[in-house]
């Protein structure tokens, strides 16, 4: 099955790319090249209520084998980005990452406010299966978060450490 290209919406942006499913063995070898941009986070995770508001793109080059999807995932190379470009986010959220608690008890007690982020980014490699950071960044007037670790696909666990800067 080959799809190309394929060009859908999602969350009020738009995936771009190719897609192939070779069915000829016995276990299917997944191939996808795709591309995504102006893809909403409000949209995206409609069931989190943190005030942030943002579009996101990014691009997933990947190749697995299975006869699931989570199986494809599970053996999954290649290498997946992410970017955001300006938007807003929780300062309370920022707060708690940096683990600011007299800040953090002022925006409980009172109201949050937004913060501007300026960008976020993560570029991963991956292999068997595994996401492995090679930059991670996300930055605000207020804080500057970094990252590094992993994202286990096969596994289906984070073990990724954030290091906030607090500009203050």
């Amino acid at each position: 099955l080959k799809i190309q290209p394929l060009e859908v919406g999602l969350a009020g942006g738009q995936v771009h790319g190719d897609v192939i499913l070779d069915a000829r063995r016995e276990v299917i070898v997944a191939v996808a090249d795709l591309r995504a941009s102006a893809v909403e986070l409000p949209r995206l995770f409609p069931r989190i209520k943190a005030t942030s508001v943002g579009r996101i793109g990014g691009e997933a080059a990947l190749e697995g084998r299975g006869n699931s999807v989570a199986r494809m995932l599970a053996t999954a190379d290649g290498e997946v980005t992410a970017v955001m470009g300006a938007g807003q986010v929780s300062n309370l959220l920022l707060e708690l990452a940096g683990l600011d608690i007299a800040e953090s008890l002022r925006f409980l007690i009172g109201k949050d406010r937004s913060v501007r982020l300026r960008c976020a980014y993560a570029d991963f490699g991956v292999d068997e299966g595994v996401a492995r950071t090679r930059s991670l960044a996300f930055d605000t007037t207020d804080t500057v978060i970094l990252g590094k670790g992993s994202i286990s696909l096969r596994e289906e666990e984070l073990d990724l450490v954030l290091r906030p800067r607090p500009k203050d």
